[in-house]
């Protein structure tokens, strides 16, 4: 089951804030370069215009589905949701957001560090 998406206030100091796009769902940016490298966790928060179904999954680069985030209508507002990626491998995932209006990707590097280094 999809993780509950959480609004901005409810969110652990909330989502960075982006200028209204007119489309129904954004991903906002990431403070990070494009592709967004993260560890064992990552929060992407993205901003709904319009109440609606929104989709967010996680594919690999084979396009072949890790995870879905949230599945959902939604209503007008900001929101971030935790990705664990702590079972996966090292690589590059795509994270697309998907409303009726259209569809958003973009990538992430899931980056693992080595727990005994020089062990």
């Amino acid at each position: 089951m999809p993780a509950q998406p959480q609004t901005a206030s409810e969110g652990d100091g909330g989502a960075p804030e982006a200028s209204s796009s007119g489309q129904p769902a954004t991903l906002l940016a990431p403070e990070q370069d494009d592709p967004l490298a993260f560890g064992a966790e990552v929060t992407i928060a993205y901003r709904v215009e319009e109440t609606g179904r929104v989709c967010l999954r996680v594919y690999d680069l084979m396009g072949r589905h890790v995870e879905t985030l949230v599945d959902a209508r939604l209503t007008p507002d900001t929101y971030a949701v935790t990705f664990d990626a702590r079972t996966l491998g090292c690589g590059t995932y795509l994270y697309r957001l998907e409303t009726s209006a259209g569809v958003e990707t973009r990538r992430m590097t899931l980056i693992k560090q080595d727990a005994n280094p020089g062990a």
